[in-house]
């Protein structure tokens, strides 16, 4: 892992409309629901509906990458701490 990966910057992210069918059902147009975010170098990609406006979406896909980079970092630092072994410590 590198340090890069933990970091969200513009040029590193790519934005996609995702589509999907009017709520009336049938056979109709497809017309944008939704935005999908994907952060290049983690691989890691948020798709978000919830929002009416894709403006929205967008932010709040932006929202969740960010916590989701922040999340997978502080589980990286974790698992990077070296434990101590009782195998080479008799005394305790």
């Amino acid at each position: 892992m590198t340090e890069n990966e933990y970091i969200l910057r513009p040029e590193d992210m790519t934005f996609e409309v995702v589509y999907g069918r009017a709520k009336s059902g049938g056979f109709g147009p497809t017309i944008p629901v939704g935005v999908k975010v994907s952060h290049i170098p983690s691989g890691i990609s948020v798709e978000k509906r919830s929002h009416r406006g894709s403006h929205a979406n967008k932010g709040a896909a932006i929202q969740e990458l960010e916590l989701l980079l922040i999340i997978r970092r502080a589980l990286h630092l974790c698992t990077a701490i070296p434990r101590p072994n009782p195998a080479l410590n008799p005394e305790s």
